[in-house]
């Protein structure tokens, strides 16, 4: 995968505005109270959208809970 846009544009999806990175949202709470990172940067466009990409993997999450 070239970008986040290009995932987008391969699914028939438009991307609202600009991409804003959100790296307080890529971590899991563990049994013993600590944080690890999931190995997914997540991202959010102006329209409400969510976007997690991982190792060679991609997931769009639209503002009214579709996942693609």
């Amino acid at each position: 995968m070239k970008s986040i846009r290009d995932f987008a544009t391969k699914k028939g999806f438009k991307i609202i505005g600009k991409l804003t990175r959100h790296p307080e949202w890529e971590y899991n709470e563990q049994q013993d109270g600590k944080l690890k990172h999931s190995g997914v940067k997540t991202y959010s466009d102006e329209g409400g959208n969510v976007y997690h990409i991982g190792k060679g993997s991609a997931c769009i999450v639209s503002i009214d809970g579709a996942v693609i």
